[in-house]
């Protein structure tokens, strides 16, 4: 049997039993795909049960440590610098967290494919002039989460087949005739170069004059914010309130084009990739696969990096702020980790809510531990020191936005990327019962529902398949998201994600209905630093249940519509519930009457601590 993993069907042979390893390959498959090839179904997959999703995710946890702490070693080496590795974790760990959760993931595939049958075969990746290395952090995750990149995904595929002993053919003569046509789409690319321009041109206006204040302020102010969410009004309500000590910095993260260097060093690259005979045979494989994986942005454009932000990062405050930029704005991380060590106090945050999930364990705890402080949501203060109360930035620009709501009742839905890094979870399992929630509505209800999915297709098709399965819905994603929430009479969310932090802690009346199988709720004991923030999860989870709120399953969600369709603001006025929705605010996304004080307040005594 032969086991596929991407569209290109140069790597699918025509006389073979075929797998899909993919599981989001089946959703893409025309009739003809199935007349060429002998399609038989899917591979099994590795991690089924919450046990060994849980164990998964724990040990990605523990070897992307590992993986980091030898990268770190070699980093101030090749860049002949003298960095901290306190400097290095913050630039490289995000990206280590993703790239372990990537290779671990096909790894487990491939190995529980093996042992699942007697012989199987893969295709030999044949395009070694067709890989790009990831130009940074945000390249690489496209490359490996959304299947832009079917020729790199093939190469990994093919590499781990090879190191577990899997049959690996050359398909190169058998695709000898496949013909790709070009797509004519030069109209609409040569509109979208002229919309880039005249944007571009607007930034470095604003730019210039913003670099020009930055100067004339730059020994007065002592705590930068950075990318918060903040409204402008808010930033310069905080700026003025401060006395000017308090300044947000406008977004500056580096495009491609700011990448001179195309060039790749392999001699550094395969330095890098060396293995060790400690390590274990997984640990060896995953540094083996960065010769191909390392973004350039960490290797070749270091250079290029540090000269955009001693340009574009140039103050020296006391105090940095940014709740997600530590992420992938290589920039700023450079500079904020530089002052860091020069003593200024870093600070990162909540930017969608709380972790509730197993899957996001690893980079919750990493992005807790990375900066001196962190910023919670919470009305009351945490018993760790180090992580602060605010009341939540995401929900500000709400503040002035009135309830108007019409009969309408907006569904709100998740995504997953093809590839899958990070999300191990059964997507397919959480599709179909979308499927059958729509299905198993009333017409009278279901009329009035508009459908809100992400608008980036990440090769799951979710669209074309409640399109396809599903009758009259209507799609609603060119609205306005804060308008919809405010004038829907009921939000319905199918995810446990920033969605419902906003809606219920916006006093919305929301319903959520998770998918068992796709939502793997987070055990966290006192040894996790984020635990904090969660520790009454469960228990608030269990409130929200009693009341109606949350439903583990489409069913009960479905059954609560049919009862309470007709009285939902009976439903969410009760004292009851009120009661349960504003602990909910609460605990995990408050709102202040005076957010501009205490904003001020809690970023002022980060200076003084």
């Amino acid at each position: 049997m032969f086991i596929v993993y991407t569209l290109k069907k140069k790597y699918w042979p025509k006389n073979e039993k075929i797998f899909l390893a993919n599981r989001s390959l089946k959703f893409n498959l025309s009739e003809q795909d199935h007349k060429l090839y002998n399609i038989l179904g899917d591979t099994p997959q590795p991690f089924v049960s919450d046990k060994e999703l849980r164990e998964a995710y724990k040990d990605i946890h523990i070897i992307a440590q590992s993986i980091l702490n030898k990268l770190i070693k070699k980093m101030n080496i090749i860049h002949n610098v003298n960095m901290t590795d306190r400097y290095w974790e913050s630039y490289l760990g995000f990206w280590t967290y993703d790239y372990v959760s990537y290779i671990f993931h096909t790894y487990s595939l491939l190995s529980n494919i093996k042992s699942s049958y007697k012989k199987i075969k893969v295709a030999k990746f044949n395009a070694p002039n067709s890989i790009n290395t990831p130009i940074d952090y945000v390249d690489f995750n496209v490359s490996t989460g959304k299947g832009s990149d079917d020729e790199y995904n093939q190469l990994i595929f093919s590499s781990i087949a090879e190191s577990l002993n899997i049959d690996t053919v050359d398909l190169t003569n058998e695709c000898m005739n496949v013909n790709y046509l070009p797509i004519n789409n030069e109209n609409k690319k040569l509109k979208f170069r002229k919309k880039i321009e005249l944007i571009f041109i607007l930034k470095k206006i604003y730019y210039f004059f913003h670099k020009i204040l930055e100067l004339f302020l730059i020994k007065k102010v002592k705590i930068i914010n950075y990318c918060t969410g903040f409204p402008i009004k808010f930033q310069l309500s905080l700026f003025f309130k401060s006395k000017f000590r308090i300044l947000e910095l406008p977004y500056r993260r580096m495009e491609h084009h700011h990448y001179p260097n195309r060039m790749v060093n392999l001699k550094v690259r395969k330095f890098l990739s060396l293995g060790n005979k400690d390590n274990s045979e997984l640990e060896n494989l995953m540094l083996k696969m960065i010769e191909y994986s390392i973004p350039r942005a960490f290797i070749e454009n270091y250079k290029d990096i540090v000269i955009f932000s001693e340009k574009f990062f140039f103050m020296k405050p006391n105090v940095i702020y940014s709740p997600n930029s530590w992420w992938a704005d290589h920039a700023f991380v450079h500079w904020a980790s530089m002052a860091r060590d020069e003593s200024a106090k870093t600070i990162s945050g909540l930017h969608s809510g709380p972790n509730f999930l197993e899957r996001d364990i690893a980079l919750s705890e990493f992005e807790i531990s990375n900066t001196d402080y962190y910023i919670g949501w919470a009305k009351k203060r945490y018993l760790n020191q180090n992580i602060l109360t605010a009341p939540s930035n995401i929900l500000i620009k709400y503040s002035n936005k009135k309830r108007n709501p019409t009969d309408s009742l907006l569904y709100l839905g998740a995504n997953c990327t093809n590839y899958e890094n990070r999300i191990f979870e059964d997507f397919p399992s959480y599709m179909t019962d979308q499927i059958n929630f729509f299905n198993s509505l009333p017409s009278d209800i279901l009329n009035k529902i508009k459908v809100r999915i992400h608008p980036q297709d990440t090769g799951w098709k979710f669209k074309q398949s409640l399109i396809l399965n599903c009758n009259n819905l209507l799609f609603v994603n060119e609205e306005k998201y804060s308008d919809q929430i405010f004038n829907s009479r009921l939000c319905i969310a199918s995810y446990l994600g920033t969605t419902v932090y906003e809606t219920i802690s916006l006093n919305i009346p929301t319903i959520i209905f998770i998918s068992p199988k796709f939502s793997t709720l987070l055990k966290a004991n006192q040894n996790f630093k984020q635990f904090p923030l969660i520790q009454k999860m469960h228990k608030d989870l269990q409130m929200l249940k009693s009341i109606g709120i949350l439903h583990e399953n489409f069913e009960s969600a479905v059954s609560w519509l049919n009862l309470n369709f007709n009285k939902i603001e009976e439903w969410w006025s009760s004292e009851k519930c009120q009661h349960a929705v504003l602990k909910f605010r609460d605990d995990y996304s408050s709102i202040s009457s005076d957010p501009i004080s205490d904003w001020h307040k809690i970023l002022e005594s980060t200076i003084r601590s």
